[in-house]
């Protein structure tokens, strides 16, 4: 805090901000709150370091479409 009482403002890359780098806008994330890369409930507005841009567009799966991709994948 400043001398005055009020918080110290920083710079935007001080604080290294992202406009617009949130699940709901990453390649990897569902609109049913799963990820492709992360197990467990994903928040759209959360944010984790294997973050890419949305290449396409979002696309609702349930969770029963996401295991059978996972599980083709996975005995391939």
């Amino acid at each position: 805090m400043a001398e005055n009482g009020l918080a110290v403002r920083k710079s935007k890359s001080e604080v290294n901000y992202r406009n617009f780098q949130a699940c709901r806008n990453c390649n990897y994330f569902y609109t049913s709150g799963m990820c492709e890369l992360v197990e467990g409930n994903i928040s759209p507005e959360g944010l984790c370091n294997l973050w890419e841009p949305m290449e396409k567009p979002p696309v609702y799966k349930d969770k029963e479409y996401f295991q059978q991709q996972f599980n083709k994948n996975r005995n391939k």
